[in-house]
């Protein structure tokens, strides 16, 4: 069965996140549920085997990794007023 399913991040600057989803999820977009963590939606068929995925979380302003080739998926605004943006790594 086709679904979205909402996948929590951490509002760690830079740290390397797994993410454990079924393999071929389409990361569709990011954002906050509840305004403390920035989280992303991905379409996922549930009858798939689960896989691996990378993803970090940089707030603005700070230094991106020298040399990686990161994804990015979108841009969140915390309660905080912290604006962070959420990349998938390779």
């Amino acid at each position: 069965m086709l679904t979205i399913w909402k996948f929590d991040l951490q509002p760690a600057v830079f740290t390397l996140q797994t993410v454990h989803m079924p393999q071929g999820a389409i990361v569709r977009s990011a954002g906050t549920a509840d305004g403390d963590r920035p989280c992303i939606w991905a379409e996922v068929f549930t009858d798939r085997p689960v896989e691996a995925r990378r993803f970090s979380v940089c707030w603005t302003g700070q230094s991106l990794p020298a040399g990686e080739r990161a994804s990015f998926i979108g841009t969140v605004v915390l309660n905080t007023g912290i604006v962070c943006h959420v990349y998938e790594r390779p």
